[in-house]
This record gives structure tokens, sequence and C-alpha cells, in this order.
């Protein structure tokens, strides 16, 4: 019975706070990983309204001619405010807010501009509808998806398509 050794104090404690310090590491990384979860499914929920609208804006006539008047895709999408004089390619703040009543925490804000082949924007407040063509074959859609983090942070998710004639 001489030679049984048994665990002082001193290593049990030892052994406590390293298994302390491994659990604290642990839990932080539980509570990153949370948070990226969160973040992951907003950014998915941006980024599928972002896409619904660019696609129900995607399936619009381009350019249609009706018996003596000419109409642009703007003409068939416009939510309230939303009018083609009110762009201007200098102004990027210029925009049409929509909100889904399905998802309350976020804010869709379409801006729709004609571009040339560069992409660069044509102010589209000198088109007129019942010019003969509008003022470019391409049109850049951008939807800007725009929410608050459960913490008060803004975040916001941008996506732009180009429709072509």
């Amino acid at each position: 019975m001489k030679n049984d050794k048994g665990v002082s104090i001193i290593e049990i404690m030892i052994a406590m706070t390293i298994l302390a310090v491994v659990l604290i590491a642990m839990m932080s990384m539980f509570q990153v990983g949370i948070t990226q979860t969160v973040l992951s499914g907003d950014i998915t929920t941006a980024t599928q309204l972002a896409n619904e609208k660019i696609e129900e804006i995607r399936n619009l006539p381009f350019y249609v001619q009706y018996t003596g008047t000419k109409q642009d895709i703007d003409d068939f999408y416009s939510p309230a405010g939303f009018n083609n004089e009110d762009y201007d390619a200098e102004d990027s703040t210029t925009y049409v807010q929509e909100d889904d009543p399905n998802f309350p925490d976020y804010e869709r804000h379409v801006t729709i501009q004609y571009v040339d082949s560069n992409i660069d924007a044509i102010v589209v407040g000198t088109f007129n509808p019942n010019d003969d063509e509008p003022p470019s074959n391409l049109l850049k859609v951008s939807v800007n998806v725009i929410w608050t983090t459960d913490t008060g942070a803004r975040r916001e998710h941008k996506e732009m398509t180009l429709i072509g004639r």
C-alpha cells in the first residue's frame, strides 16, 4: 500500500483551470458561430428579395409600341413614386423604395437606369416615351436590400443586372 499514490489538490486545481480556459474558448466559438449563422440567414433573405424583384422586372416587356403610344419597362414597372423624369444619372440616391409585408424588417430600393455599352448611366430625364426609340438598348436594374440586425447594425446587400432589348 505504500506504493499507491493519490492525486494532490494542486494537480486537481491545475486540471480544473485548464478545463475552464478550454470551455470558455469553446463557448465564445459557439457565440461567434450563432452570430454568423443569423447573419448568413439575413443575407440569404436579402439575396432572395433582391433576386425576386429583379426577376419580376426582367419579365416585363423592354419596349412595346401600342397604337400611337410607346411604352418602356419603367412604364410597366411603376410602383408608387416611380417616374422616368425622376431619374438622373448623376444622382445615384434616386430610387423607388418598396417594402414587402412578408419581410417588414427589410427595405428594397430599386433603381432602373438606361445605360450605354460601357454601362455608363444615361440621363433618362431626357427620354420622351413618345420618341421613336428609347435612349439605349440596355437597362441597368439595381436592387439594394437594407435591414437592421438584432444588434442594431444596419446592413445592406446589392444586386444588379442588365436587361437588353
